[in-house]
């Protein structure tokens, strides 16, 4: 294994306190910068499978085995949102 003078350390440059609050400062901004596009690169392409054929037919039959059949969601809710909001306004009731 080698090693590693102990003179070689001395010869290091040490950073000013000012190059390293600029060093901190670019690092937060190239952060703030690429993080959310990256993220955004990670949705897109979690929608773009679950929105493909494959990802549809995949989502669908995990809903079925499941027993979330889409007819039977929206009968529920219709029943859910008509049955609530529509019985509750005062123009709906019958004269």
């Amino acid at each position: 294994m080698s090693q590693v003078a102990p003179a070689t350390s001395d010869k290091r440059r040490t950073l000013s306190p000012k190059y390293r609050a600029w060093l901190l400062f670019w690092s937060l901004v190239r952060l703030v910068i690429v993080l959310p596009i990256w993220l955004f690169g990670i949705v897109a392409l979690v929608v773009g499978v679950a929105l493909s054929p494959w990802g549809t037919g995949v989502l669908l039959s995990q809903g079925e085995q499941r027993d979330f059949s889409p007819t039977r969601i929206m009968k529920v809710a219709c029943s859910t949102i008509f049955s609530s909001k529509i019985s509750s306004y005062s123009w709906a009731k019958p004269v």
